[in-house]
Order: C-alpha cells, then structure tokens, then sequence
C-alpha cells in the first residue's frame, strides 16, 4: 500500500499531467496552415508510462485492484461503527475504477449531462473504444520506447 501510495504522488506530480501538454492548429487567411505543439520530453513520458503502466496494470503489486483488494480486506476484518461505511467507500470507488476502466470519462460526463437535459447527448467516433482497449501494456511502455528506436 506504501507503494500504492507513493506512486500516486508521483504521476499527480509529474509534468505530463501537469505541464502544457498539447497542439494548437491555426488556420490563415491565404489558407497557410501552422501547428504549435508542446509536449513534455520523451523521457518524462517513458518514465510517467512506466509508473502509469504499476498503477493501471491488475498484476502489478502497485495496481489499484491490489491495494483495493487488501484495503476492502482490512475493513471487514475491523468492526467497530465505522466499518459499514468504510466498506461503502470502498465499493464506491471499485465500483468508479471498474466503470473509467469500461468506458471514457468525456462520454460517461457527456451522457450525463444529456440525461439532465443539460446538454443535448450527441455519439461522437470513438465512444465505443474502452480505456482498457487503449491503454495496454504496449501502450504505457513499449510504443514509447520504440518510438524512441525508430527515429
């Protein structure tokens, strides 16, 4: 769990979530097109997959599921008046953790807004591409790592 929690600390610091990451496309009048991007470096991205790969990864003895899994343990095994909702909490955030792994937050946000009639729901390409098939071992560490080599 020391780990579990080490390790978040260090991806909800690293400069890949926090730092300017992403394009900007401008369009000219003479039809000249320009693209600005910023990334992180390569390197912080390699080492950011790495971690990501421990957090998200269901072997990894950092995984959510581990951790959860010894957490929900250690809650019913402590019964005092707090054990209910403890396991309550805990079942919220397996429950949360199974539901981002199945489906994108912009679309789970999305839906919901259009089922509060807050904002027209409309599909867009992609809805039907779930985290898990996107984010795979491959992904978080070798595509980086080769992208590296293939230069």
């Amino acid at each position: 769990m020391r780990c579990y929690i080490e390790l978040t600390t260090q991806l909800t610091d690293s400069a890949v979530i926090n730092g300017a990451n992403g394009y900007r496309v401008n369009f000219e009048r003479d039809h000249l097109e320009t693209v600005d991007a910023a990334f992180s470096p390569e390197e912080s991205t390699r080492g950011f997959s790495a971690l990501f790969r421990q957090f998200y990864a269901h072997d990894e003895a950092a995984s959510f599921r581990k951790v959860h899994g010894s957490a929900y343990a250690l809650a019913e095994g402590a019964v005092d008046n707090e054990q209910g909702s403890r396991l309550a909490a805990l079942k919220a955030w397996g429950k949360a953790s199974s539901r981002l792994r199945g489906r994108a937050i912009d679309l789970i946000v999305r839906e919901k807004l259009g089922d509060e009639k807050i904002f027209p729901y409309s599909p867009l390409h992609g809805d039907d591409q779930s985290p898990d098939l996107l984010i795979t071992p491959t992904t978080t560490a070798s595509t980086f790592i080769g992208a590296e080599t293939q230069r």
